[in-house]
């Protein structure tokens, strides 16, 4: 529960900025054009120069390419969002997202709203069973700087999204950009940009760990690569053709001899197989927006148990499969008159997903058709604005027994110039991702849901540099079955098929609730502060327990800095904290109850320093830059007998050079 001294402290903070900052009751009306721009409320997070504008709003928190000078991003857009309100991550080994307490199992990726499988490598990377998983992974497979804008749409979300119980992470790519080489730890990138009739972006991307390796050099027994691809040609004025691939694998050695023996992962030869393609078109005229992609991953583990002498305990080779496939088509048309603007939706997808495991097999075909209607009108009072938007949307989910569902949302904003107040609820549906087990039907309509509503005042005062906000939101998601999705996340030495019958859960609600406090203040031209704290209480409100991503707070704070020097060049100095509450994690059940455990808090601090102009540069990245130690899970070792603590990855440096020609 969010307790009151938690809301004590938050209020503290909020009266603490009224009265550092008298323009807080300043009144300037801004002489803004009543037409409206359909995407004039999205919510930028933009960085360029040196300014972070973090708009709530209705659509979509907006992430454009300036924002890859945060600190430890890594080249992942995804990464960023863990400087916004109510976002956090499971694990600093991989890109998990869980926006609001919702587990990051339930983002979906697209390209232009047309729905892909999962983008990136190393999927393994920081799961309790080493199992890939469908929404995250250590490396995004699409870099940064062919990015236009990236953008995360949580709940409540507005129709524009395609439709989830969760969350859409969405891809829009740059027409152009620069040709450049990249030297660095994380890998060695090359970028081309052609003119002319096909004008061509490529990107190509190979590991810096995998060269070395390729070289002879050993990383503790384990080895890591990935490499990938993208190219995007524009056929004409509007249509484009975009393709991108990626694979990467991670092997790993056992112990030479006994002595070395410290967990049972050390009795293993571990190999891993991780691929996606994905390819497109996309079409954009004044009115209409078309996107068609079909995509694919395979993700293949291997483990052999390797006896040595001194180790009487003999344990079992497994090896498991995880493929998805998908083909989306996302398409909308616009009517514009003065003052509102009429958006029709169309969305129609075919996914399939199978797991394979020791002969247990998970398969899920699901298809779905979306059509909707989005209406939105702005109304002039004197000096307020109010704008609102009414949409309507009907999918059908094709099952077993069919299942159309009504997915409505509603947006209400008034602002008066510089003061917001703005409204907004949805409700979104989700096929479960399996479906059947073992070619056995499971239950006919397995459909999640997500009910959200939030309440939000935000100061915006421009000639200031100063943006305040403050929002309350509660949500409800429904699943009416969950063992499947649980069982992947559990401890693959205890993973087994009988297992299967006793998690079997029956529907289930999980509510998540709370407040999110933001400042964020320019300082001239080259100083900048952000700083975000949010409470949430997350909650299984059948079985009244803790869900497992109720951290109970998030806080970020950030500092910039813009150092100019006489031959021309700049350094940039990017520092930023990131914290929140320990995770819940229930260990799986033994003689019936489950065993509980909360985490310790998790706090890093990461610093970017990037000097140098526009034509080179030299960047240093610090992920945990004061070396804080963090938990990460616990799982169960069979070696041991014991339950065992993994820790979070310690300080990682990062240190590139850009080159742009």
């Amino acid at each position: 529960m969010i307790s009151f001294k938690k809301i004590g402290r938050f209020f503290f903070l909020v009266v603490v900025l009224t009265l550092l900052n008298p323009v807080l009751t300043e009144a300037q009306v801004t002489a803004d054009s009543v037409q409206l721009e359909y995407a004039s409320d999205t919510l930028d997070l933009i960085y360029y120069p040196l300014k972070t504008y973090l708009r709530a709003s209705s659509k979509a928190i907006e992430i454009g390419r300036e924002s890859r000078e945060f600190a430890a991003t890594f080249q992942d857009p995804s990464r960023v969002l863990y400087r916004v309100p109510g976002v956090s991550l499971d694990n600093d080994q991989n890109n998990s997202i869980s926006y609001r307490g919702i587990p990051p199992e339930y983002v979906q990726w697209s390209f232009y709203g047309a729905e892909i499988v999962n983008p990136n490598h190393l999927t393994n990377a920081g799961r309790i069973s080493d199992e890939s998983s469908p929404s995250s992974g250590g490396v995004l497979g699409i870099p940064f700087d062919v990015i236009h804008r990236f953008s995360f749409y949580g709940s409540p979300a507005s129709l524009i999204a395609q439709s989830s119980s969760g969350s859409i992470a969405d891809f829009n790519f740059s027409n152009r950009s620069d040709s450049f080489i990249k030297l660095g730890l994380l890998g060695m990138e090359a970028a081309i940009q052609t003119e002319g009739r096909f004008e061509t972006k490529a990107h190509f991307r190979y590991s810096f760990v995998g060269l070395l390796g390729d070289l002879g050099v050993d990383f503790d027994g384990e080895s890591i690569k990935f490499y990938d691809g993208f190219v995007r040609t524009k056929l004409n004025e509007n249509l484009s053709v975009i393709v991108s691939a990626g694979r990467s694998t991670n092997d790993r050695q056992p112990a030479a001899d006994s002595s070395q023996v410290k967990t049972l992962q050390d009795l293993y030869t571990i190999r891993f197989r991780s691929q996606f393609f994905i390819a497109g078109l996309e079409h954009q005229s004044a009115n209409t927006h078309h996107a068609l992609f079909y995509s694919r991953s395979l993700d293949e583990r291997e483990a052999i148990f390797e006896q040595l002498q001194g180790i009487d305990q003999v344990f079992e080779d497994n090896q498991s499969e995880s493929e998805a496939e998908k083909v989306s088509y996302a398409g909308s048309y616009n009517w514009y008159a003065n003052n509102s603007v009429l958006k029709a939706i169309a969305r129609f997808g075919y996914s399939l997903n199978k797991f394979e495991r020791d002969g247990l097999e998970l398969t899920g075909k699901n298809n779905h058709a979306f059509l909707g209607l989005s209406w939105e009108g702005v109304k002039r009072y004197d000096r307020v604005k109010i704008s609102f938007r009414p949409e309507l949307g009907l999918q059908y989910l094709f099952d077993y027994s069919g299942a159309l569902r009504v997915e409505p949302s509603f947006y209400w904003e008034l602002n008066d110039g510089n003061h917001y107040i703005t409204f907004k609820a949805s409700r979104r549906y989700r096929r479960q991702r399996y479906t059947e087990v073992d070619s056995r039907d499971l239950i006919a309509s397995r459909i999640d849901r997500n009910d959200a509503l939030s309440l939000e005042y935000r100061l915006q005062v421009e000639k200031h540099g100063l943006i305040a906000a403050v929002r309350a939101y509660k949500i409800n998601h429904t699943h009416p079955h969950f063992a499947i999705e649980h069982l992947l996340y559990r401890n693959s030495t205890n993973w087994s098929g009988p297992v299967l019958d006793n998690l079997w859960m029956e529907g289930q609600t999980n509510r998540s609730k709370g407040i999110e406090w933001m400042l964020d203040k320019s300082w001239g031209k080259d100083w900048h502060t952000q700083i975000n704290y949010g409470l949430l209480d997350v909650r299984n409100v059948d079985e009244e327990i803790e869900g497992n991503f109720d951290f109970g707070y998030t806080m970020n704070a950030m500092l910039s800095k813009l150092l100019h020097f006489k031959n021309g060049k700049t350094m940039l100095i990017n520092m930023a904290y990131h914290g929140r509450g320990g995770m819940v994690q229930y260990l799986p059940p033994e003689n019936i109850a489950w065993s509980k455990i909360k985490l310790g808090d998790y706090k890093r601090l990461d610093l970017r320093l990037e000097f140098g102009n526009d034509k080179s540069s030299w960047i240093l990245d610090i992920q945990n830059v004061a070396g804080f130690e963090n938990d990460a899970y616990y799982y169960f070792d069979a070696y041991l007998d014991k339950n065992l603590l993994e820790k979070q990855l310690g300080t990682i440096p990062v240190l590139s050079y850009k080159r742009v020609f």
